[in-house]
Protein backbone atom coordinates (compact mmCIF):
# COMPACT_ATOMS: atom_id res chain seq x y z
CA UNK A 1 0.00 0.00 0.00
CA UNK A 2 1.08 3.54 -0.72
CA UNK A 3 1.90 5.62 2.36
CA UNK A 4 1.49 9.39 2.49
CA UNK A 5 1.92 12.09 5.10
CA UNK A 6 -1.19 14.16 5.79
CA UNK A 7 -1.24 17.38 7.79
CA UNK A 8 -3.82 18.65 10.27
CA UNK A 9 -4.35 22.29 9.33
CA UNK A 10 -5.74 23.07 12.80
CA UNK A 11 -2.50 22.32 14.66
CA UNK A 12 0.12 21.74 11.89
CA UNK A 13 0.78 18.15 13.08
CA UNK A 14 1.52 15.49 10.48
CA UNK A 15 0.54 11.84 10.48
CA UNK A 16 1.38 8.91 8.22
CA UNK A 17 -1.56 7.30 6.45
CA UNK A 18 -2.07 4.38 4.09
CA UNK A 19 -4.03 5.03 0.89
CA UNK A 20 -7.06 2.77 0.54
CA UNK A 21 -8.34 4.29 -2.71
CA UNK A 22 -7.31 7.19 -4.90
CA UNK A 23 -8.73 9.04 -7.90
CA UNK A 24 -7.99 12.49 -9.31
CA UNK A 25 -10.59 14.06 -7.01
CA UNK A 26 -11.09 11.60 -4.10
CA UNK A 27 -8.69 10.01 -1.63
CA UNK A 28 -9.55 7.57 1.16
CA UNK A 29 -6.86 6.91 3.77
CA UNK A 30 -6.51 5.09 7.06
CA UNK A 31 -4.28 6.61 9.73
CA UNK A 32 -1.28 4.38 10.43
CA UNK A 33 -1.69 2.24 13.54
CA UNK A 34 -5.43 2.94 13.81
CA UNK A 35 -8.70 2.04 12.13
CA UNK A 36 -9.61 5.70 11.56
CA UNK A 37 -10.41 6.47 7.93
CA UNK A 38 -10.57 9.93 6.37
CA UNK A 39 -12.15 10.84 3.03
CA UNK A 40 -10.39 13.73 1.31
CA UNK A 41 -11.67 15.47 -1.83
CA UNK A 42 -10.62 18.26 -4.16
CA UNK A 43 -12.40 20.20 -6.90
CA UNK A 44 -9.32 21.38 -8.79
CA UNK A 45 -6.36 19.18 -9.68
CA UNK A 46 -3.95 21.97 -8.68
CA UNK A 47 -5.36 22.18 -5.12
CA UNK A 48 -4.76 19.86 -2.15
CA UNK A 49 -7.11 17.08 -1.09
CA UNK A 50 -9.07 18.25 1.98
CA UNK A 51 -11.09 16.21 4.48
CA UNK A 52 -12.62 16.57 7.93
CA UNK A 53 -12.77 14.18 10.86
CA UNK A 54 -13.78 14.83 14.48
CA UNK A 55 -13.84 18.58 13.96
CA UNK A 56 -10.31 18.68 12.50
CA UNK A 57 -9.33 19.51 8.92
CA UNK A 58 -6.71 17.45 7.10
CA UNK A 59 -5.02 18.03 3.77
CA UNK A 60 -2.58 16.41 1.38
CA UNK A 61 -1.02 17.89 -1.73
CA UNK A 62 0.58 15.33 -4.06
CA UNK A 63 4.10 16.07 -5.19
CA UNK A 64 4.40 15.99 -8.96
Amino acid sequence: MEKIEIICTNNEKTKMAEVLSKTDKHLKVVLEGTMITIDLVREDLNRPYIGNKSGLEFEWLPRN
